[in-house]
């Protein structure tokens, strides 16, 4: 098969949104390393990260679920209002129990708990890219 021909995998816009520039640093760090090419912005709260979601498309929204300003769930719920497709994945170092219910309203892909098992999160974007409606694969 010529290669030459071959198109090269679109770009994946990916907006990290986190409080902890640490973990900004780390997940973003895990994401340039995925086998499909990405475009990783970063936001430290919900307002800044509502304003990046409002100017421009994303394929994916990975959000804390404690921020300043506006948290994670309020967050998803408003970018369901204009973005009802767009696969989110939260992040939490509260547990992800509590807001289970948020999560299935808000059509959310998948909640992880911090510390992110940097495999596993790759995985998870992977995943959630992938399929329609971030609906995981076979269910």
């Amino acid at each position: 098969m010529d290669e030459s021909n071959r198109k090269p995998a679109p770009t994946k816009r990916i907006l990290l949104v986190d409080d902890d520039e640490r973990v900004l640093f780390v997940l973003a760090a895990s994401l340039r390393r995925l086998s499909v090419p990405c475009d990783i912005v970063t936001a430290q709260d919900g307002r800044e990260a509502c304003r990046l979601l409002e100017a421009s498309a994303f394929d994916l929204l990975v959000t804390d679920i404690r921020l300043p300003g506006i948290d994670g769930v309020t967050l998803t719920a408003l970018v369901r209002q204009w973005a009802k497709q767009l696969p989110v994945v939260w992040i939490t170092a509260h547990g992800c129990v509590p807001v289970r219910e948020d999560a299935a309203r808000l059509d959310v892909h998948r909640c992880l708990e911090k510390p992110v098992e940097v495999s596993e999160f790759r995985q998870v974007v992977l995943q959630a890219m992938a399929t329609p409606n971030g609906e995981t694969p076979g269910g």
